[in-house]
């Protein structure tokens, strides 16, 4: 129940950002709150579900969802959009070296 409740204040706390982008700092885009919602959301249906089956399953399903939910928030930490950087490939890091290379002027 906490876990739910404390994913439900940033989802109050994302959406109300996104209604007023004029509380933040003008570098920040407009959409990123409201890009954050669902990551917000998702932790909200995933803590309470895994509450109600450890309960009504057994409480090993509810503990393979608690271990999975920060698995999921450290994977979407840039946006659910965005890859992580560990799950960055070799040619994603050679295009941007080769970017910066001297041989390219």
């Amino acid at each position: 129940m906490i876990g739910a409740l404390l994913c439900l204040s940033w989802l109050v706390f994302f959406s109300h950002l996104a209604r007023h982008p004029d509380l933040t700092k003008e570098e920040v885009d407009d959409a990123y709150f409201a890009r954050e919602r669902p990551r917000a959301l998702i932790g909200v249906v995933l803590y309470l579900a895994a509450g109600l089956a450890g309960v009504l399953i057994h409480p090993l399903v509810a503990s393979v969802i608690f271990l999975l939910l920060p698995a999921f928030y450290a994977l979407t930490s840039h946006g659910i959009d965005q890859r992580p950087a560990l799950l960055h490939s070799d040619a994603d890091d050679h295009d941007v070296r080769s970017d910066r290379s001297p041989e390219g002027s």
